[in-house]
């Protein structure tokens, strides 16, 4: 009879994720994998194939359990599409605290975007995926809004500039932890949807 496993692969992934996200590939060693999932390194491998392989499907599960949550919470679920937006953006550094051990941690899509090689095509896809969820995100959430502020402008280079900008504000959180810089940033993207609110 086999024996029932510790955890299921979705506790596993979970823990794998955070190391990963908090690590990068390749600062997440063996024994930072085996200390979060409480597994042996034979028994990673045995399930996983690889570190490779447990990384690549580490980015299956943030893109279905974080990405997609984020998207459907703030974009979709939010009932004013624009407060949903600002929320969205803010989430990315709102929870940073130095002091209470909450260090910036931006998005392990792009965190692994910016750590992969060219070539890299399965890290490649996954970002891809990531990157064209939450733009379509922002475009439905744009079609749905009545502000006076986008009137004949189009939605899907209004959503894609938020995508960019995205990027760009997770990039900013991760080596700058102003608040007060991190929102202004925030202001800038939200301008087009917003107005001038100075």
């Amino acid at each position: 009879m086999a024996r029932p496993r510790a955890y299921h692969d979705t506790d596993i992934l979970t823990r794998a994720m955070l190391v990963f996200w908090q690590h990068g590939y390749r600062g997440a060693n063996i024994r930072h994998l085996e200390e979060a999932t409480g597994l042996k390194v034979s028994s990673l491998y045995n399930r996983f194939g690889s570190k490779e392989a447990l990384f690549h499907e580490t980015l299956d599960h943030y893109l279905n359990k974080v990405v997609r949550w984020r998207v459907k919470r703030y974009l979709y679920d939010s009932p004013d599409p624009i407060v949903g937006i600002r929320a969205f953006l803010q989430s990315c550094y709102a929870y940073i605290d130095i002091d209470a051990g909450r260090p910036p941690m931006a998005c392990l899509m792009t965190n692994s975007a910016l750590e992969s090689k060219p070539g890299d095509d399965a890290i490649a896809s996954r970002v891809n995926q990531s990157l064209a969820l939450v733009e379509k995100g922002f475009y439905d959430a744009i079609c749905r809004s009545d502000s006076p502020y986008i009137v004949k402008k189009s939605p899907a280079l209004l959503a894609k500039q938020l995508a960019l900008g995205l990027q760009g504000l997770l990039l900013s959180s991760k080596i700058n932890t102003d608040q007060h810089e991190l929102k202004l940033a925030c202001d800038a993207l939200m301008a087009p949807f917003e107005g001038d609110k100075q």
